[in-house]
């Protein structure tokens, strides 16, 4: 706190592992767990969890968001209620919204998902806009088997 970290509220649980930049704002319930990096100029809203991610400078996190082996470059903003699962990678200013679920997929800079869609096993390019409701997943209804 002394090196420019602003933390609202007491109910706040950061792991030794955790390293946090300078001018870091971070507002009630915040749970970072395992080797996770967050840079500086990060806001991040009430109720988020932040486990083995990596998150870059000027990053925005709405409240009820759930980070787990991700990673957001600068300027990424996300949430609320945004679920990023292992081996998401957000790129420079994207933005995924309330409702928006991220694994294993590259989202190039500057695309945006804002509510409701699933993006698994994809690569998204640049300033792309996904709309509500979109689904990208691994099924592939050639090779997989049916059960009766």
């Amino acid at each position: 706190m002394q090196q420019g970290v602003t933390i609202a509220d007491r109910s706040v649980y950061i792991e030794s592992d955790v390293t946090i930049g300078k001018r870091y704002h971070h507002s009630a319930v915040l749970l970072s767990h395992g080797t996770t990096s967050i840079g500086g100029d990060v806001t991040v809203g009430p109720h988020v969890v932040i486990r083995n991610s990596v998150v870059a400078d000027g990053v925005t996190i709405d409240a009820f968001t759930v980070l787990d082996g991700a990673r957001a470059e600068e300027g990424v903003r996300m949430g609320p209620f945004s679920r990023l699962r292992p081996k998401a990678h957000l790129k420079k200013n994207v933005h995924i919204g309330n409702f928006v679920e991220v694994k294993n997929s590259v989202i190039e800079e500057g695309s945006k998902a804002n509510h409701l869609t699933y993006i698994g096993d994809a690569e998204v390019g640049r300033a792309v806009n996904i709309g509500a409701g979109t689904i990208t997943c691994n099924y592939d209804a050639r090779t997989s088997t049916r059960r009766p």
